[in-house]
């Protein structure tokens, strides 16, 4: 983050779930309040570009003519190099943890960020964040902490657009390009395989085993090379057995 900046690349919003087609154009409004058009919506529950959508939007209405869907949240984040949980929920495997403010100060527009918000009632599932980097919280009441969909969204742009305006010489080199999302993926059922085959992940009841190497590899950001090595070392072991 401190080498001349190669390649900006503006933040993806993606909603999963979403259940009201106003709280999609009120997301839109914020985004271009902020300078942001690339909207993922994910398995969404409602018509997302109905009237009440493009009502709420405000003149956002590109935004949601524009914006992609996905069947899931694997599809959704396969290009990014990393993915933000926006989750105010402690979990039992948590994965690393950050507010707006701590996250933007080290901000890389170089690299391709996208910020996930879950459903109106029920947040982001633990499933979900098998596919994040990071979880972000946004500080609030402790006896009210449950923020509006677009609140939670104009806040996260606000911040970056600040963060973006004070950057000047912030971006990775050339030779530490990251993985992306479905790379990571890749090598996380990689290792999952190779585990199973070694008897570590047993079949009676693998979905914890395999839910804590999900998080252990989703804790870092990892390169092209990192994760090309760790699939070598791998194949290496399978290769052995």
């Amino acid at each position: 983050m401190k080498n001349k900046i190669n390649e900006w690349r503006n933040p993806i919003i993606i909603l999963v779930e979403t259940s009201h087609s106003g709280n999609i154009g009120s997301v839109a409004r914020a985004m271009c309040n902020m300078g942001l058009s690339d909207l993922r919506l994910v398995n969404p529950k409602c018509h997302y570009n109905d009237e009440q959508a493009m009502r709420r939007s405000s003149g956002a209405e590109h935004i949601l003519s524009q914006a992609t869907i996905f069947s899931d949240l694997k599809a959704a984040t396969s290009d990014l190099e990393c993915a933000v949980a926006l989750s105010y929920r402690k979990r039992s495997l948590p994965l690393k943890s950050c507010s707006p403010r701590s996250f933007f100060n080290e901000y890389d527009p170089s690299i391709q960020c996208g910020f996930i918000f879950g459903n109106e009632q029920n947040g982001l599932s633990n499933h979900d964040l098998d596919y994040c980097h990071l979880q972000m919280a946004i500080p609030s009441s402790k006896a009210f902490p449950s923020l509006n969909l677009a609140a939670s969204v104009q806040i996260i742009t606000y911040e970056w657009a600040v963060a973006s305006k004070a950057i000047s010489d912030h971006a990775l080199t050339q030779n530490e390009q990251l993985a992306t999302n479905q790379a990571v993926n890749d090598l996380k059922a990689h290792c999952i395989s190779t585990l199973s085959s070694l008897g570590v992940i047993r079949k009676e009841q693998p979905e914890h085993t395999i839910q804590r190497v999900n998080r252990l590899l989703s804790r870092q950001l990892w390169t092209e090379v990192e994760v090309s090595f760790l699939r070598g070392v791998l194949t290496a072991i399978d290769r052995k057995q």
